[in-house]
């Protein structure tokens, strides 16, 4: 059992840091990873990824046990993409005001390249660096 568990720990280790390709049916799919940390003294509220800056998803933090209600300060939020190999746009949202969810919004559009990791460090509201 122990020997399982650090299989998969490996396993999700190693799709973090350094990209995977994945085999779906057959067909091998490369995907790419996103770190984003925050270096703000306040909570971000929500991550989006968006291919052609009209179509955002789903807020990534939703899926995350841990950051359901968002990022806090210091944390580091992990997404693997299944995409690579293009210019994606992203955007985080800060909650600016509880009461009429006034959100501040902070884009940046970086190319993401298969089986790569980039780092998204948010120093502030409206202050970040992508590499």
């Amino acid at each position: 059992m122990n020997s399982i568990r650090v299989s998969i720990s490996v396993s999700i280790f190693i799709s973090i840091l350094g990209g995977c390709a994945f085999q779906d049916g057959g067909e091998i799919k490369s995907t790419s990873n996103l770190i984003l940390e925050n270096n703000t003294d306040r909570n971000i509220y929500a991550l989006f990824v968006s291919e052609d800056q009209k179509n955002w998803g789903e807020n990534r933090f939703l899926n995350s046990l841990k950051f359901s209600t968002g990022l806090p300060p210091g944390e580091k939020f992990y997404l693997t993409l299944d995409v690579c190999d293009l210019s994606l746009e992203l955007r985080i949202d800060f909650l600016t005001d509880i009461i009429t969810n006034t959100r501040f919004e902070h884009r940046k559009e970086s190319y993401f390249k298969c089986n790569e990791t980039l780092n998204w460090v948010i120093n502030g509201m409206d202050d970040s660096d992508i590499n």
